[in-house]
């Protein structure tokens, strides 16, 4: 549909001198030609024509053509109902039938609309009742297009079963928006009365409330077989409809019965207002435990206000003080995005691109597009580099990702009076949409100035009112200062541009900078908190952080509130709630790649690779090139054992061209499935701007590829650059472990001292681990007990591995319940028990799920399984598990990998496999030229070595 095709089509019917109705005198049959469309079947007569399907033979696309009788045309020379008529024909909701043309034949008008399949909803309803949760559902997609019709300006005016279609491949769809009282049919004819609001009988004006009244009786009939009043609709009725008794949510009655006001001041005010009780009701039905189903039945009033009543003081009662349960919101109906705010009143302070996008992300209609993804689509589809997002960049990342409107922004000033100019432009026409001005007095008035603005810019894309003024939490509560905001947003913008395992100390001064100017900004300290889990900070550090959040609930965002949730219970333990929680602040942020990451990695972390893998894919989705991201994706695809998932996503990055980023993400991917290449590209990366990214990837692969000379140079060019317990550092520390140089690990991280981070003190109870010095270990383990003991979770299988059954069983309580680690420890205890038979069965069945752990340090279970079967006697089987074992790309390889490689060439020795048993020990004995002489298995790997003709 052409802007103003309609409209024009309108007013030359207007125009014409025929009689009215003279048009459609005679029907159409199949094979008739109507313009470029070939009549198929007559399908069905609508409320004002015919419908036939027929073949669109230009788009070669099947549609539903529909005739026009037009009514009487005095209306249509109105300039508000042919606004309305052209804003309905411009409708695109997933829940509106879509109309593709309007045209005029020798016979008359005709519209062209998508094709459905199904059945109406009348014809539904004419076999009888639907179930309550069926009956909401379909309210609710009614409710839902009825919304986004109403955010546009259109009224139905003739809402009824009959214009409801329930398709056969699930949607349901509203027809005829608005056009038949537009082609002249004010009062619909047949059994429409029934379906009429009191005020459209009466001839008095009409609004929103008009179609939610008809939604009202259509909700009432779904739910119960019969119209509300009792009649068949054909003649007004001065009753209150008969009250509804529904024993599985009473909330549901007391809609409907709200929507059936005569008045139309006691009804909800739109769509929008009823498809956000629904989804609530909905939720409520869909938690509910099954029970037998009973009919829902009309019920004495007296019984509803007692209801009511009681249900008023058991929420009362039970609300939480801190965080109050809320609704479930509507899906939102406009989806924005924010260039930067040019700031151009010469004050630094003033930098309020944050500020203003934390004050409308408060909105449930609006999805606010958070910056990094903006970012993230230029980076992916434009130049690499984009620092700053104006009107250009913001169309082109606005284009990119489906934006409805791109919000331009100037703030100026004059003396001392701050100005700031909107404007909201279409980025896929370029038209402005809306624009205003709003002022204030004094920059302490600023934050003020933003509200406001934010509530224009959502009452201009079409938000009730009356949600405004429930979901608006000030921007001086969120901060009350700008300095503190400055701070805040230069912590944020730190942590989005971060290095893959790089540190958060600069991003942590700038937010504990933000807190000392404000101690009650919470946003900032629940940030703290995050990033203090990150960098390994104690867990008391942690707790300490978003109890400082936790004591100032009023002043985060709506849409943060969830996550503070959610993160709560995490650092309480309670892990299986922090799962949904942050599940639902995810999906509560579709487009918050932060939010997602979050609730894969808590997941991730608890071995639950299946549940993380949708987490991650859709943060891969939102950037390709996101290391961090792309990282925990890979490993979840490969502890599952879905290689060729891995293979595709390897494929998808090589697609996006010589960028830096993909590139890392390719290199890292390579390491699973084609590590011959992943050196090559992980230079390429390099070479293309990769930076710090590129040097850690490169070394990851030299590492796993045993290049460690060429390892130990490239990590010395790396050294310098940050200190002790920086990537290099560690990675410094792996290859002598690699290596079997003892001594100088233990030298080197007594060197760092005790840190209080607890993922440098487990990261060195795994390093030790392999050189058998149990007591130093069992010391490392007592300091993480201290600092987190979330992190004890790999001690148990380490000791119970080393022989230390006593100690692993006292580390066995702090294993995630339900985690593969559970299953390898207790194999582990059984191999040290003597039980050979059962800890390798136990072993082949965790090794199936999880051939590789999350934590790489962690004994892999096809290692052990290759072991276990070694010391069996098994070989055949031994020699199958650790090659497998060895084509895994353990991003760290640790003192297990050439354990692997002894007990390979131990087992092919056995097998009589001389050659493969030489291998082995010839790259085994070349890693370790230099180990120290308590480097276990170092002689027994010799002597096999010399009895096999190495030297």
């Amino acid at each position: 549909m052409e802007p103003g095709q309609l409209s024009a089509l309108l007013l030359a019917i207007a125009a014409d001198p025929g009689e009215p109705g003279g048009d459609w005198q005679r029907e159409l049959v199949p094979g008739e030609q109507v313009g470029r469309f070939r009549l198929l079947r007559r399908i069905g007569r609508g409320g004002f024509g015919v419908v036939y399907e027929a073949r669109d033979e230009a788009l070669q696309r099947s549609v539903a053509l529909k005739s026009v009788r037009t009514g009487g045309r005095s209306a249509l020379r109105q300039e508000r109902l042919l606004l309305e008529a052209e804003a309905a024909a411009r409708l695109s909701h997933p829940n509106i039938v879509t109309l593709f043309d309007v045209g005029r034949c020798e016979q008359g008008l005709y519209l062209v609309l998508e094709l459905l399949r199904g059945e109406s909803l009348a014809d539904r309803v004419a076999r009888g009742p639907l179930a309550p949760l069926d009956a909401v559902r379909v309210a609710g997609e009614v409710a839902r297009g009825v919304a986004h019709a109403h955010a546009h300006g259109v009224i139905h005016r003739d809402l009824k079963p009959g214009n409801v279609f329930l398709c056969a491949d699930g949607p349901v769809k509203v027809l005829d928006f608005g056009l038949a009282h537009a082609f002249g049919h004010p009062r619909p004819a047949g059994g429409t009365p029934a379906y009429m609001a009191p005020e459209q009988r009466s001839g008095a004006p009409e609004d929103e409330r008009t179609d939610v009244f008809a939604l009202g009786v259509i909700l009432y009939q779904m739910l119960t077989g019969e119209l509300p009043f009792g009649t068949d609709g054909s003649r007004p009725s001065r009753r209150r409809a008969r009250p509804l008794e529904i024993a599985q949510t009473p909330a549901l009655a007391e809609l409907a019965e709200r929507m059936l006001e005569r008045d139309p001041v006691r009804r909800p005010r739109d769509g929008g207002e009823v498809a956000a009780a629904l989804i609530g009701i909905q939720h409520e039905l869909e938690g509910a435990a099954p029970s037998p189903s009973r009919p829902v039945r009309a019920r004495r009033r007296w019984r509803l206000a007692l209801a009511s009543a009681t249900a008023s003081l058991a929420t009362g009662v039970a609300v939480h003080w801190l965080w109050p349960p809320a609704p479930a919101p509507p899906p939102p109906a406009q989806r924005v995005a924010l260039a930067d705010v040019a700031n151009e009143t010469g004050e630094p302070e003033l930098e309020l691109s944050g500020l203003l996008r934390t004050v409308l992300e408060q909105s449930t209609w609006l999805d606010v597009l958070p910056r990094a993804r903006l970012l993230d689509a230029l980076r992916g589809r434009t130049a690499e580099g984009v620092a700053r997002i104006d009107e250009g960049t913001g169309m082109e990342a606005a284009r990119l990702c489906g934006v409805q409107a791109l919000l331009v922004t100037r703030l100026l000033r004059f003396g001392d009076t701050y100005l700031m100019e909107v404007r909201a432009v279409d980025p896929a026409t370029g038209e402005r949409r809306f624009s205003f001005k709003e002022q204030e007095r004094g920059k302490e008035g600023v934050p003020g100035l933003l509200d406001r603005v934010g509530e224009q810019v959502r009452l201009r894309l079409g938000e009730d009112p009356a949600a405004i003024r429930e979901r608006t939490m000030p921007a001086r509560a969120v901060t009350t200062s700008l300095g503190a905001w400055r701070h805040y947003a230069s912590g944020m913008a730190c942590f989005e541009e971060r290095s893959f395992a790089g540190s958060f100390d600069a991003c942590l001064a700038d937010l504990r900078a933000a807190t000392a100017i404000d101690p009650g900004f919470a946003l900032a300290h629940l940030q703290i908190s995050l990033l203090h889990f990150l960098q390994g900070t104690p867990r008391a550090l942690q707790k300490a952080a978003l109890e400082q959040a936790q004591r100032s609930p009023e002043r985060i965002p709506p849409r943060d509130r969830l996550r503070m949730r959610g993160w709560a219970a995490f650092l309480d333990g309670r892990e299986v709630e922090a799962k949904a929680l942050l599940r639902d602040a995810a999906e509560g942020a579709p487009d918050d790649k932060y939010a997602w990451w979050l609730a894969g990695d808590v997941r991730y972390h608890r071995d639950e690779f299946a549940e993380a893998l949708p987490f991650f894919r859709r943060v891969h989705a939102l950037d390709p090139g996101w290391l961090d991201a792309t990282q925990h994706l890979v490993q979840a695809l490969g502890a599952t054992a879905d290689l060729e998932g891995i293979r595709g996503l390897a494929a998808e990055l090589a697609a996006l061209g010589p960028k830096p980023g993909a590139l890392a993400a390719l290199c890292y991917a390579e390491l699973w499935v084609d590590p011959s290449r992943a050196v090559a590209t992980c230079e390429r990366a390099r070479a293309a701007g990769a930076g710090e990214i590129g040097d850690q990837l490169l070394a990851i692969a030299l590492l796993n590829r045993g290049e460690q000379d060429r390892l130990a140079a490239h990590l010395h060019g790396m050294s310098g650059r940050a200190g002790p317990r920086s990537f290099d550092w560690y990675m410094a520390l792996w290859l002598l472990c690699q290596e079997g140089r003892w001594p100088e690990v233990l030298r080197r991280s007594a060197a760092a001292g005790d840190p209080e981070d607890s993922w440098f003190h487990s990261t060195l109870v795994e390093m030790i681990a392999g050189s058998g010095d149990l007591e130093r270990g069992w010391r490392e383990a007592l300091r993480i007990l201290e600092l987190d003991r979330a992190l004890l979770t790999n001690l148990a299988v380490h000791l119970a591995y080393l022989g230390d059954l006593r100690r692993a069983a006292e580390m066995a309580s702090y294993l995630p319940p339900g985690s593969p680690r559970v299953e390898a420890y207790q194999a582990v205890v059984r191999w040290r028990n003597g039980d050979l038979t059962g800890a390798v069965e136990l072993l082949r069945k965790v090794a199936a799920g999880a051939p590789q752990s999350a934590d790489p340090a962690i004994p892999p279970p096809l290692y052990l399984l290759g072991e276990a079967l070694a010391e069996a006697g098994r070989d055949a089987e031994a020699v199958d598990a650790l090659r497998r074992f060895l084509a895994l790309p353990v991003n760290y390889p640790t003192w297990f990998r050439p354990r692997g490689l002894y007990f390979l060439g131990r087992s092919l020795d056995r097998l009589g496999d001389r050659e493969g048993a030489r291998q082995a020990l010839d790259t085994l004995l070349r890693l370790w030229v230099r180990a120290s002489p308590e480097q276990p298995l170092l002689a027994e790997a010799r002597a096999l070595g010399a009895r096999l003709g190495l030297r």
